[in-house]
């Protein structure tokens, strides 16, 4: 990498002022010689990271409200897979406070809840104990623990790496109760994402890759979920000290490249909504896909067009609230992610799924002093008006095979010099806070010199493919292939007896049949 001190300085403009922006625009003002414009269409940065001050209910007409800092789009973090990000904070001094990373799931206002907090949680409904749906959900909770990483040893071109969740679901024969009251909850409220295109469309080694780099395949030893002191807000904040050109509620409308010189790199031309053009050397978009795609308009080359429009984004509205509706009806299930899913049409499968975070609990907010605060996306139906803080509009990557060799292509089109433009975003990885983040620093190290006080790792793998084998995991899988042998044994027993007795029913009908034949003979 060329030294700061080497380069020339460039003028560099990033749109988009989210985890990637920020990434990017730390990383060339503190540690390059380039000048940088952050340009950002809302009134605040951040985009994701959007804490605000929820004022308590009860005080809100009072002198003195009371109010909490809450945080309604990136909220957790962790010091596994998040290692640029845990880096950046420790290298700015950012203060964080352990988190809880729980689950629970309510379906039909509370007809049948579980959780995964504890074991009463878990038998939070009596019935549950004799529920053979529940038996199986939790039979199958394990088996997929132990088993699901086995797909990320095989070969790349084998046939299972480009399942659909469904279909992988399919092929090793996982219970309908597995599905409908634990996977596709949590995977359609992690990528929110609908229920029914996560078990049509959504990859399943996406699913498996990430839920093995989060932890979230094992039982014992769970990763440590962190969250930043007084809301993300204080992240922004440090980056924004540094800067000296941001341009708030500025929404770029078109960029147009401009050759001066056939010897010389093309000027970027940005035009935005307040009447400037203003010409750069350089441009990083760090908005979505489709929008970055928006803005080139006519000037995006064929490859740019046909890479970015693959990428599918939904929109989700996040409800800042205190109305415990949006929560499992058994205090004793109350989790930091609740699921809370309807089934219609008479179906027991659900096929409406929404979430609502309990900030009491992933931001260690005092219920007692500020009552309930709960974050809920794309609630089932609307909270109560009077509960109501605030609500918002985010929008999230939607994830399919199309894209995952969408992501692989984006390299062809970074940094080429007849265009001066590069992508990132988290869009570009999982869609998660990290990758984002990342995502922007490594464009600004990789392309544009900026040196980096500290290694830009890949989270991608960050566990590798599989687990390296301890005396504790080689012990626990021993356990559980006992388990599931003795398992297979009983139903196969079961299954046996069952249909020996069938036979020995149906024999004794027949005899019984053949006897009164033969007294209306006599």
């Amino acid at each position: 990498m060329t030294s700061t001190a080497e380069q020339k300085p460039k003028k560099v403009a990033i749109i988009g002022s989210g985890a990637a922006g920020l990434g990017a625009a730390w990383l060339l003002t503190e540690h390059s010689p380039h000048t940088v414009t952050l340009y950002e269409a809302n009134d605040y940065l951040g985009g994701h990271t959007h804490t605000v001050d929820y004022v308590v209910p009860s005080t809100k007409d009072s002198e003195k409200p009371l109010t909490v800092p809450v945080d309604t789009g990136f909220i957790v973090f962790n010091p596994v897979t998040y290692p640029n990000l845990i880096r950046f904070f420790d290298h700015m001094n950012i203060k964080y406070i352990p988190s809880e990373m729980s689950f629970a799931v309510s379906r039909n206002k509370g007809e049948f809840e579980w959780s995964g907090r504890n074991l009463l949680s878990v038998f939070a409904q009596p019935q549950n104990l004799w529920s053979l749906d529940m038996w199986k959900t939790l039979y199958d909770v394990f088996r997929f623990n132990f088993h699901a990483t086995e797909l990320l040893e095989l070969p790349d071109d084998h046939p299972e790496k480009s399942m659909s969740l469904g279909e992988y679901l399919d092929l090793h024969e996982y219970s309908h109760a597995f599905r409908d009251n634990y996977l596709l909850p949590m995977t359609a409220s992690i990528w929110s994402t609908p229920i029914d295109k996560c078990s049509a469309n959504f990859p399943a080694l996406t699913l498996i890759q990430f839920m093995h780099n989060h932890c979230l395949l094992q039982v014992l030893n769970p990763i440590r979920w962190l969250t930043v002191k007084d809301g993300s807000r204080k992240y922004v904040e440090a980056i924004a000290s540094k800067m000296s050109d941001i341009r708030l509620s500025t929404k770029v409308l078109s960029v147009t490249r401009v050759t001066e010189s056939s010897l010389s790199a093309p000027k970027i031309v940005i035009a935005d909504n307040n009447g400037g053009h203003e010409k750069y050397d350089h441009v990083i978009f760090a908005t979505h896909a489709d929008q970055a795609l928006a803005i080139l308009g006519d000037s995006a080359t064929t490859d740019e067009k046909n890479i970015l429009e693959s990428f599918q984004f939904s929109k989700n509205r996040a409800y800042l609230h205190s109305d415990l509706s949006l929560m499992p009806q058994r205090r004793l299930t109350f989790s930091s992610w609740n699921y809370i899913t309807k089934s219609t049409n008479s179906s027991r499968n659900p096929n409406q799924v929404s979430l609502t975070y309990s900030m009491n609990i992933l931001q260690s907010i005092d219920e007692s002093k500020y009552g309930p605060v709960l974050v809920s996306l794309n609630p089932l139906y609307e909270p109560d008006p009077a509960k109501v803080f605030g609500i918002w509009e985010y929008e999230h990557p939607t994830f399919t095979s199309n894209v995952i060799s969408s992501q692989q292509a984006l390299a062809s089109i970074q940094n080429l010099s007849h265009l001066q433009t590069t992508f990132a975003g988290a869009w570009t990885k999982y869609g998660f806070h990290e990758d984002g983040f990342a995502s922007g620093m490594k464009i600004a190290a990789e392309f544009l010199g900026a040196n980096p006080p500290f290694e830009i790792k890949d989270a991608t793998y960050i566990r590798g493919k599989k687990l390296e084998p301890t005396l504790i995991g080689k012990a626990q899988r021993r356990v559980w292939l006992t388990i599931e042998w003795a398992v297979s044994l009983i139903v196969y027993l079961y299954t046996y007896v069952i249909m020996l007795l069938e036979a020995i029913t149906e024999r004794v009908r027949q005899l019984l049949d053949d006897l009164e034949q033969r007294q209306k003979d006599e």
